[in-house]
């Protein structure tokens, strides 16, 4: 087998692994989304972690809602 092939065979492994970890993600989103109208919140940042990895981390609507300022999932100034 050539290296190209093994490499799409190997990263097409690797993202069916992940299937359910990116489904349950769009569940989090839809929470996420859905607390921050409901609570009226302008922007948060989130990190969720499994086994000590980050496996999602996201920023949802403004940091600073005066500025413009999109979340981001980095800490401080980038």
């Amino acid at each position: 087998m050539n290296p190209e092939r093994a490499a799409v065979i190997a990263l097409f492994l690797f993202f069916s692994s992940l299937a359910p970890v990116l489904a349950q993600s769009d569940k989090v989103d839809e929470y996420v989304r859905a607390e921050m109208q409901r609570q009226k919140i302008p922007g948060l940042s989130i990190a969720v972690v499994r086994n000590g990895e980050v496996i999602k981390a996201k920023g949802y609507g403004l940091a600073n809602v005066e500025l413009n300022v999109v979340a981001t999932p980095h800490y401080g100034p980038l």
